[in-house]
C-alpha cells in the first residue's frame, strides 16, 4: 500500500469511509452500507460482574458525561458547562450523574465531579475499554467531546450528544443512531491544533444552553 495512493474525494465523506477506500488498494471490495449495521458485543463473566456492582451503587437510571478528549485540550469543552449539563439532568429528570474516561481525563473529571452543586460518581481512570461499553450500554444518555467515548457510546446504542469544536462533524459523526450534534460555525474551525492558540472561542462560546436543549430532545 506505500506504493500506492488513492484520489481523495472532492466531496466531505466520513472518516472510516475514507479509510475503508484504502481497502480498494489490496482489491478487497466494499460498499458505502458496509458500517450501517450494529456489531453483535458480548462481554466476558468479570466485566458483567464488575458493571452489575455499579449498577448496583448507582441504580439504573443515570446520565453518563465523558469530558476528556485524547487528541488535545483543543477538543474539551469546558468542565464547568459539564457540571451544569450534570446539575440539570439530576435535577429536572432525577438522574444520577456517571463520569467516564482515562486517566488522561483525571483532572478534567475531578473538576466536573467538583463543580456540581449535586452528587456524580467518577469512575474516570477506573473502567476498561469493555467495561465502559458495556456500562454505557445501561445508561440513558452520553454526553461527550468528539472523543472516542463518544464513538463508544454510539456502538453501544444509546443516544449521544457530541460536542464539537475544530473538528468537522461532517467527517467525524457518530456512525450509528440515536445521535445529535451541537456546534459553533466560527471563522477559524475546523483545525488541527492540539491547544488552541488563540481564544477557543468554538468551545467557550458553546454555551449549557445548547445542549440542554438537544438533552430534552432525547429525555422528554
Amino acid at each position: 500500500m506505500l506504493t500506492k495512493s488513492l484520489k481523495k474525494p472532492a466531496y466531505i465523506i466520513h472518516q472510516t469511509l475514507e479509510y475503508a477506500k484504502l481497502l480498494q488498494l489490496i482489491d478487497i471490495k466494499y460498499d458505502d452500507e458496509i458500517f450501517s449495521d450494529r456489531i453483535n458485543l458480548s462481554f466476558n463473566w468479570d466485566t458483567e460482574v464488575k458493571i452489575n456492582k455499579i449498577i448496583d451503587l448507582v441504580g439504573s437510571n443515570f446520565v453518563v458525561l465523558a469530558p476528556g478528549a485524547k487528541y488535545g485540550r483543543s477538543k474539551q469543552w469546558l468542565p464547568h458547562y459539564f457540571s451544569v449539563i450534570g446539575d440539570y439532568v439530576f435535577e429536572k429528570y432525577g438522574k444520577n450523574v456517571l463520569i467516564i474516561g482515562s486517566k488522561s481525563d483525571l483532572k478534567s473529571s475531578w473538576w466536573v465531579k467538583n463543580c456540581m452543586r449535586n452528587k456524580a460518581f467518577d469512575f474516570t481512570g477506573k473502567l476498561s475499554l469493555s467495561e465502559s461499553l458495556l456500562l454505557l450500554q445501561k445508561a440513558s444518555l452520553l454526553i461527550a467531546n468528539d472523543s472516542g467515548a463518544l464513538h463508544l457510546g454510539s456502538l453501544a446504542g444509546i443516544p449521544v450528544i457530541g460536542i464539537y469544536g475544530p473538528t468537522t462533524p461532517e467527517r467525524a459523526h457518530p456512525i450509528w443512531e440515536p445521535y445529535k450534534i451541537v456546534k459553533l460555525n466560527v471563522e477559524c474551525s475546523p483545525c488541527k491544533y492540539r491547544i488552541c492558540p488563540y481564544d477557543h472561542k468554538c468551545m467557550m462560546e458553546l454555551k449549557p444552553d445548547m445542549v440542554i436543549n438537544l438533552i430534552d430532545q432525547f429525555l422528554n
